[in-house]
């Protein structure tokens, strides 16, 4: 493909802002002489840090393969238009809302996420760490999902699969999100390890996920 198209720039557009985001929430937070990424890091349970290791791989690997598929993909018109049965008006139409709701999922993916690290602040931790000195934080978005950045991940790789559809990405994606709620499961048992009483009283008020 050599020209770029609106959806691409959009995807490219997207894909800074989401990981672009995280990235200068670290940098934010190095300046204070915190280290945000706990992946790995510390004294752990054997299948605690498997995951945190899978987790690692498929979202970095989402992100690469995503950034790739943004040069690669099959756009749905043309798809639609080797569909016999429609009509070339009927093929655009649903290009364009594919290509919509691919976006807006994108788009509410990278509110949940920010929302998340914002509401945070200084608590905001990547991975389980002990020794960490922070506080649960239940207020803003957590008032309606107690995991708002896991959800943000799981929107955007679902907006990001509509947009740029591709075998590899789709496995990327399904591999990264079914880690991803591996990895809420062994926090959970942190928190509820940690703040005992009041995480379980937040659990019975605010969903996993939405």
């Amino acid at each position: 493909m050599t020209d770029i198209d609106i959806v691409q720039v959009c995807g490219l557009i997207l894909w800074g802002i989401f990981y672009g985001s995280y990235l200068a929430k670290v940098m934010l937070e190095r300046k204070k002489g915190i280290t945000v990424s706990r992946m790995c890091v510390g004294e752990k349970e054997i299948s605690a840090r498997v995951i945190e290791v899978f987790l690692l791989f498929f979202t970095y690997g989402t992100a690469a393969v995503q950034l790739l598929s943004v040069f690669v993909y099959h756009k749905w018109e043309r798809l639609l238009a080797g569909n016999e049965s429609m009509d070339a008006a009927a093929g655009m139409h649903f290009a364009g809302a594919f290509n919509l709701a691919g976006m807006v999922l994108a788009v509410a993916g990278i509110v949940f996420f920010v929302s998340a690290m914002k509401e945070m602040k200084e608590n905001w931790r990547a991975g389980i760490d002990e020794n960490q000195n922070t506080c649960m934080v239940t207020g803003g978005i957590y008032k309606i999902s107690r995991n708002p950045a896991f959800v943000g991940f799981d929107l955007f790789y679902a907006g990001y699969g509509i947009l740029f559809s591709n075998g590899l990405m789709l496995l990327f994606a399904v591999l990264a999100i079914f880690t991803l709620h591996m990895q809420i499961k062994e926090e959970e048992k942190y928190m509820e390890k940690r703040y005992g009483r009041a995480y379980r009283a937040y659990k019975e008020k605010v969903r996993r996920y939405l």
